[in-house]
């Protein structure tokens, strides 16, 4: 059986009767005791919006790991209509002791790593041959949106951490002036459009740096689109020799509970499908408490994942949240979009993976120059695990199916 949303344009969707489904269902550790069945075990429903045409074919789930599942009860309890509630911002009420970054909830060994402005730098996903990546590990907070023609691109946050080698980097968006100012952040890409750079520095002013020799950005020797590398620790002596604020900002707003959320459904496996070539899995791993990343490994056969490790430690990238959030998206042209983050002040719906369970909620931005809020079901402020999150940014008209052995499957689509 397949419980699907058909579109996350309204907060009544399918996934709020799935809350209701498993309420009274095991906790995640007796799931995790249970025996072992595969996705072939799992019958499947093709299932579409009626109103719009139905959407591409997905790639199958990938069989390579067994998922558990336990005797699920056949029938639904239906549910009121979800309206989330807007809650004052968060403004001044979370605090952290000096010694904890804001951004992760996590003590810090030495306090004075957070007396400046966050980093964000831009990674490019493709082309293929610039993967692994180096650096995203040690980044607090990872974005991770569309940028056309059936791709996606990064922007990753760090704070409480520095990397000698982050990359390959690439372009900058408008999004990204947004981002920047929301986490008062200096934003480092590789060349831009010019339009789209004139966007960023209306927002950030000389924060918004798309130009710098080496160091703090140099090739590694290809002069190819992904073979400029960053390093965070250059990039902070190059604000300091440029002259460019880099004190210390306000960041309060996000909220860490290291409990695992009651009665949540399981969330084990979240396949995320930017494009027919561009396939992503996080695969929970009970043994770390984290998600795993897994990426297509060729374009023929993007169905067919591998890990996805950080070319500077060889490890698997591991996020302890994974946030999917929804805003609306408006097509320039093929290659440029505007996502709107700033003009969500009452509330879209959000996902929240942590632990192998998922809450559903919603994220607003109160303050242009704060970070994002997030709200659980119940309008109050979510409690997301300790450590780093990455953030997928969908358009509302994405769909989203769910089974119920703990596997989600995003297909992301614009009108």
């Amino acid at each position: 059986m397949r419980l699907f949303t058909k579109r996350f344009t309204k907060y009544t969707i399918s996934t709020l009767l799935l809350i209701a489904f498993f309420s009274a269902c095991t906790p995640l550790d007796d799931y995790l005791l249970k025996a072992m069945v595969t996705e072939s075990q799992v019958t499947p429903v093709v299932v579409y919006d009626p109103d719009r045409s139905p959407p591409a074919t997905l790639p199958p789930v990938s069989t390579s790991t067994a998922l558990p599942v336990e005797e699920l009860r056949a029938t639904l309890t239906p549910i009121a209509t979800f309206t989330p509630k807007v809650t004052p911002p968060i403004i001044g009420v979370i605090t952290f002791p000096e010694n904890f970054n804001p951004l992760t909830g996590l003590e810090v060994a030495n306090p004075e790593v957070l007396n400046r402005r966050p980093l964000i730098v831009k990674i490019a996903n493709y082309p293929r041959f610039g993967r692994p990546h180096a650096g995203l590990s040690k980044a607090d907070i990872v974005f991770d949106y569309y940028i056309g023609y059936g791709e996606n691109r990064l922007a990753a946050l760090y704070y409480g951490e520095d990397v000698e080698q982050v990359g390959p980097m690439r372009s900058g968006r408008w999004i990204d002036g947004e981002l920047g100012r929301l986490y008062q952040a200096v934003v480092f890409y590789r060349n831009v459009d010019p339009e789209v750079n004139k966007g960023i520095e209306e927002k950030l002013g000389d924060r918004g740096i798309w130009y710098a020799e080496c160091p703090p950005i140099c090739d590694v020797g290809s002069f190819s689109v992904a073979s400029s590398f960053g390093n965070t620790f250059d990039m902070e002596t190059y604000l300091v020799e440029q002259g460019i604020n880099n004190d210390q900002q306000n960041l309060s707003g996000m909220v860490f509970d290291p409990r695992i959320p009651e009665n949540a459904p399981l969330a084990l496996q979240v396949g995320i499908q930017f494009g027919v070539e561009d396939r992503a899995e996080w695969r929970y791993d009970p043994v770390s408490g984290s998600y795993l990343r897994w990426i297509e490994a060729s374009a023929s056969q993007p169905e067919n994942v591998i890990p996805l490790v950080d070319r500077n430690s060889g490890a698997q990238l591991a996020f302890a949240n994974v946030i999917v959030i929804i805003a609306e998206y408006t097509e320039v042209t093929p290659a440029l979009h505007e996502i709107d983050l700033w003009g969500n002040s009452n509330g879209q719906p959000a996902y929240f993976f942590r632990d192998g369970v998922v809450v559903e909620g919603s994220w607003r931005v109160a303050d242009t120059d704060r970070p994002i809020q997030f709200n659980d079901q119940y309008g109050r402020s979510m409690g997301l695990k300790p450590g780093n999150s990455w953030i997928v940014i969908l358009d509302s008209n994405s769909t989203l199916v769910i089974d119920p052995a703990g596997q989600w499957e995003i297909q992301f689509q614009l009108d």
